[in-house]
């Protein structure tokens, strides 16, 4: 179950006691930002808007990396950058998009999760133009009869579907979509010289927000007893710490990476780190389960023992080749979407 504060004081709490929230704005004052920004539509004034591509590209809008890197590896594969503009604008202008764009690309990351419903009511019911989903999965299960209806129906609308797992394709019913990795694979190949082979530090990447405090807490504590100066990204970018140093720095330069989040194992895998998953929502399963090089467990009085054992662990791994060739292939397949004559 996703943990939650129970009420606006502790939220308010938990912000101003977040050590990377204060130090993110005591950056802001005295130094630059390093985070990696995209322009987001949905942030420029309306009177300045401009189509600076035929192709606009929805995507989650934060600063969490494992929203971002699916975006960055979708505008590699392309022969030009996508527009952006954020599933979480409750202000998006359909009708300016209607009528500067020619085709709408949805992806990557989670974007089937509870918090996009709005979008994609208003996708289905106000967007006139061609739609392709792109390298999106679910976060968790989705229960509402109506939510299903709706991405049944947006999944009937497209031209191209791409979702990260079956167990995606099959909750709402796609007929016969490409299933492959996230398309974040092809973004992080520029990462693989820089990855250090002889590193035996210990990357602990978590999703803090969605780990029950006592969880976390029980993991911390079996993480320091093995390794007291590990490593530690939540996966959020900060004025401080931005994309690029999380992957170049954190990732790169770690030997075994132990993770929350389902990016932190999409992400070693991609760069061909060791990884442990603790499995808390079907999608890390399903991934750890069809590409493999890592492990994963649902006991958290395990951990100790592997991170422990870990030498042995990734010697024993049977490691398969990164599936990347699949996410090209799809790749290419949008490309040809995207250059094909639109005809009103």
């Amino acid at each position: 179950m996703k943990y939650q504060p129970e009420s606006l004081a502790q939220k308010v709490l938990l912000r101003v006691t977040n050590k990377n929230y204060v130090k993110s704005v005591l950056y802001q004052l005295v130094a630059q930002d390093r985070r990696h920004h995209l322009t987001n539509l949905g942030k420029v004034k309306p009177e300045a808007r401009q189509a600076k591509s035929k192709v606009l590209n929805f995507y989650s809008g934060t600063h969490n990396i494992g929203d971002i890197i699916p975006v960055l590896g979708i505008r590699q594969m392309l022969d030009e950058a996508p527009d952006l503009w954020s599933m979480l604008d409750r202000n998006i202008d359909f009708d300016f998009i209607n009528r500067h764009y020619e085709r709408i690309i949805i992806g990557g990351a989670g974007l089937f999760d509870v918090v996009f419903e709005p979008f994609w009511n208003r996708l289905l019911n106000e967007c006139t133009l061609p739609l392709t989903i792109w390298g999106v999965g679910i976060t968790a299960e989705v229960t509402s009869p109506d939510y299903l209806k709706t991405l049944t129906a947006i999944g009937k609308r497209c031209d191209l579907i791409n979702v990260r797992d079956s167990l995606t394709a099959e909750m709402f019913g796609f007929d016969d979509p490409s299933i492959t990795a996230c398309p974040c694979l092809v973004y992080l190949q520029r990462y693989r010289e820089q990855v250090n082979p002889n590193s035996n530090k210990l990357l602990y990447s978590s999703h803090e927000r969605s780990i029950d405090p006592a969880e976390k807490q029980k993991i911390k504590a079996q993480v320091a007893a093995i390794e007291p100066n590990y490593r530690f990204s939540d996966h959020m970018q900060y004025s401080y710490l931005g994309l690029e140093e999380i992957i170049a720095d954190y990732y790169c330069n770690s030997g075994f990476v132990l993770t929350t989040r389902l990016h932190g194992a999409i992400i070693a895998y991609g760069l061909g780190i060791p990884y442990l998953a603790i499995n808390r929502a079907p999608k890390t399963s399903s991934f750890v389960n069809g590409y493999g090089n890592g492990l994963m467990t649902d006991n958290l009085d395990e951990i100790g023992e592997i991170l422990r054992d870990r030498d042995t662990v990734v010697k024993n791994l049977e490691l398969k080749p990164i599936a990347l060739e699949p996410v090209l292939k799809f790749g290419q397949q949008v490309n040809e979407w995207t250059n094909t004559k639109v005809y009103c």
